[in-house]
């Protein structure tokens, strides 16, 4: 499967600001503009999983906006509150009509601490010295203490997974793996080496490996990768690797943000060049790497791109759309970023910030992305009758 365009919406605080209270209630103008105007062919809708028992109304936040983390993950069962299955089929199914495919969360590190494998399955988890449940976590320093270590040296764990991975694919195209890295043999391995686990994970197959084989060739594998790990993650079967650790957005914030403007040639066109020139070797043969690359200005864990560039917002933009001539990858927007939005939503948010359009933003990225005339692609069968004045800027 190719992708070429990502769009980012977090799914919670999406629904409110379109002021409709189910996934299949977005409007036909939404998807019109995402498909048609701004040519994206995947959304990646983060945060429509159980999680934590929040999103179901069953424990109320202490503060009235907010909610837990998307990536404390419940039950790999659609909410109730976005409507269920068969809200989000409804969905996916006038998003595949107009070409654009869906992409869902999958976290293969941990699951929420109130996940009913904590009390079912106690040996599918990493446990401490004291016989509790370790947070996960991405390394001693970094810890997440609202979810629950998966413990990847049990064979019968990964198995679960794998079965778990093999019911998403029923509901949408594809998945975007939080923290991907983590479930390498080898980096699990040293990240709880002193902990209490089933084993080791080094005589094991690759777990990527085998949920590429238990997905399918046309279910689209998109990782969230750091520590060197992006290059095999693709050659164990993904279709689209993060570019950003010592990679395309550091390389762009040091040269553009930091002060590191006279290095802008050699370094990122540099990386750029070395990319796009470099084979892998794939499990449907070889391939040049630069086009599983994922390029971006910002995602919900970075800050704003028109925050962090600034004045030299375009000049980000040029770079990552043009490549110095030679284009390869995937593009990833963020909802928002189109408009200009400057302050980072919270993981824990159920809105966004207010935030005035920022027009001539907005026009920068309709210019660049070559949205003129955009209304003339919309085939006849997709047109609606609302008009332009009544829809959100980034959608006219």
């Amino acid at each position: 499967m190719k992708i070429k365009r990502i769009y980012e919406i977090n799914a919670l605080p999406f629904l409110e600001e379109s002021k409709v209270n189910k996934l299949d209630e977005i409007g036909d103008e939404i998807l019109n503009a995402i498909a048609f105007k701004w040519n994206f062919d995947a959304i990646y809708l983060m945060g429509v999983w159980e999680r934590d028992n929040s999103t179901n109304g069953k424990t109320a936040s202490k503060k009235r906006n907010s909610v837990t983390s998307p990536f404390s993950i419940r039950k790999y069962k659609i909410a109730e509150n976005f409507g269920g299955k068969q809200a989000l089929l409804k969905f996916k199914k006038k998003m595949n009509e107009r070409g654009i495919k869906l992409l869902l969360d999958f976290v293969p590190n941990n699951t929420s601490r109130d996940c009913e494998w904590t009390d079912q399955h106690l040996d599918f988890y990493v446990k401490n010295a004291d016989g509790t449940i370790a947070f996960g976590a991405a390394s001693p320093f970094e810890t997440w203490s609202d979810t629950a270590q998966l413990d990847y040296s049990n064979p019968k764990l990964r198995k679960t997974m794998l079965a778990e991975l093999k019911k998403i694919t029923s509901v949408c195209d594809g998945v975007r793996c939080d923290m991907s890295h983590l479930v390498l043999n080898s980096v699990f391995d040293e990240n709880w080496k002193n902990a209490q686990t089933q084993g080791k994970c080094e005589n094991q197959k690759e777990f990527w490996s085998e949920a590429r084989k238990k997905a399918g060739n046309d279910f689209y594998f998109f990782a969230e990768a750091y520590g060197n790990s992006e290059y095999h993650l693709v050659e164990l079967g993904f279709d689209a690797v993060y570019d950003k650790e010592k990679g395309f957005y550091d390389r762009l914030v040091a040269n553009l943000v930091n002060g590191k403007r006279g290095e802008l040639a050699s370094d990122i066109e540099g990386h750029l060049r070395g990319c796009n020139e470099a084979k892998v070797s794939t499990p449907n043969g070889e391939k040049i790497y630069g086009d599983f690359l994922v390029k971006f200005l910002e995602n919900h864990d970075e800050n704003r791109a028109a925050q962090v560039f600034g004045e030299e917002l375009i000049n980000a933009l040029k770079i990552m759309l043009d490549q110095f001539g030679n284009p390869h990858g995937i593009l990833f927007f963020q909802h928002g970023q189109l408009e200009g939005r400057r302050i980072k939503t919270p993981l824990f948010s159920k809105k966004f910030p207010r935030e005035k359009v920022d027009h001539e933003i907005l026009k920068m990225y309709e210019n660049l992305l070559e949205t003129e005339n955009w209304r003339n692609r919309i085939p006849k069968k997709f047109q609606t009758k609302k008009s332009g004045e009544k829809l959100a800027f980034w959608l006219r």
